[in-house]
């Protein structure tokens, strides 16, 4: 396993005073010779903070690697979860697979990941370094993820849902 530690900061992950119900999430497994990479971010907007995880599997749920990272300056929200996607793709790459199946919960970011048209909006730099980095594989695909019927608080750094 390849795991490679954070810059941690000080922050309550879930406050006492928050109730988050318990919501099961089905995980689908990649078809073999696939790896799953389940990448996603968190972005605190007044300290323009962002922190993102990556977590590859296998076929079998197996967790092959695994990684968190903070970045600061962050423009946006969109910005950090097209930052998460390069890191995930950075990360596969770096652990030698071929075969990826990116999955995240930007809808649009993976909307302009599966465009066939160049990206104009103000992400075409981070989409544009996503997709040169995508075709290093033999194969990839990204999948988006929605979250379900519950959104947990907004509670700050460090808040990491990876599916």
């Amino acid at each position: 396993m390849y795991l490679l530690p954070m810059r941690l900061h000080k922050f309550s992950v879930f406050p006492s005073r928050a109730s988050i119900p318990h919501v099961p999430v089905r995980w689908i497994a990649p078809v073999d010779p696939y790896v799953k990479v389940n990448y996603d971010a968190s972005f605190k907007s007044n300290a323009s903070i962002a922190t993102l995880g990556v977590v590859v599997r296998d076929k079998n749920g197996f967790i092959l690697g695994a990684q968190c990272a903070s970045s600061y300056h962050v423009a946006s929200s969109i910005a950090v979860e097209a930052q998460a996607a390069i890191h995930g793709l950075n990360f596969a790459s770096d652990l030698g697979f071929q075969w990826v199946e990116m999955e995240g919960d930007s809808r649009a970011i993976v909307t302009k990941l599966l465009s066939a048209s160049s990206d104009t909006s103000e992400m075409s730099a981070l989409i544009g370094e996503a997709k040169g980095l995508a075709r290093n594989f033999r194969d990839y695909k990204f999948f988006f993820h929605g979250k379900l019927s519950f959104s947990p608080p907004k509670i700050g750094v460090g808040l990491i849902h990876i599916r």
